[in-house]
């Protein structure tokens, strides 16, 4: 029976951990072996062995800049703008955007109305339909006291042509049915400085008894003159 080491004489113990070492020696043992660290010098960018190991000191250097090239992407016709160029340019851009808004003005005129009892007798249009394009007409026939609210009925149309896939239409004053009521709202237009005034609410809609049918949208004031164009049924669904 082989006896544990601990239970051996102290001479034995020796004698049998020298022979347990002389073993153990031709199996092969964990790598003691630890490669050097690089260490790296901006000068050359070339790894150099250190006499001790080191952690990597290098820093890339600097791009160099070229501050002609940058001058001739940025100014191609010759030299930087002096302070008296670039507030001409300035004063220019202002005059320019003053000018847009005057136009618009012009053009939009009929659309910017300065408070919401001005808007009797004003038309409104609203559109809808998936696929194709469908139109309402309405006309603007009272306005309350508090200008929160607008007595409304519905509004025919004028046929102004056909373009091969839409039948051109404009609103006219030939209101039908019974009155109802639409909320006023409004949208400010930070460009112009006004107004612009919309309606919103349920209005009686022809989905089979025109009696009882009634849909919920929104009303955009329309021009004198504006046409729309309605999509013909047999293109749409």
């Amino acid at each position: 029976m082989t006896r544990k080491i601990k239970d051996m004489p102290r001479e034995e113990q020796k004698a049998a951990f020298a022979n347990m070492s002389t073993h153990k020696a031709g199996r092969p043992q964990r790598s003691q072996y630890q490669p050097p660290k690089v260490h790296y010098t901006p000068e050359t960018h070339q790894a150099t062995k250190a006499g001790t190991p080191q952690s990597s000191t290098y820093t890339p250097p600097e791009p160099e800049i070229d501050i002609a090239e940058i001058d001739a992407y940025l100014y191609p016709n010759g030299e930087p703008p002096v302070e008296e160029e670039v507030e001409a340019e300035i004063q220019k851009r202002k005059a320019e955007s003053l000018i847009n808004q005057e136009n618009k003005k012009k053009e939009n005129k009929w659309r910017y109305i300065d408070k919401p009892q001005d808007l009797k007798g004003k038309k409104f249009y609203t559109s809808w339909g998936y696929d194709q394009t469908n139109y309402d007409y309405l006309i603007v026939e009272d306005i309350s006291k508090s200008g929160k609210t607008a007595t409304c009925r519905m509004t025919s149309h004028d046929d102004k042509g056909y373009t091969g896939q839409c039948y051109i239409q404009q609103p006219n004053e030939n209101a039908f049915g019974k009155p109802f009521k639409m909320k006023i709202e409004s949208v400010y237009d930070e460009d112009i400085g006004k107004n612009i005034y919309k309606l919103r609410g349920s209005y009686p809609f022809i989905d089979g008894d025109i009696s009882k049918g009634k849909r919920l949208d929104t009303f955009w004031i329309a021009a004198e003159d504006e046409t729309f164009y309605e999509t013909d049924p047999i293109f749409g669904h």
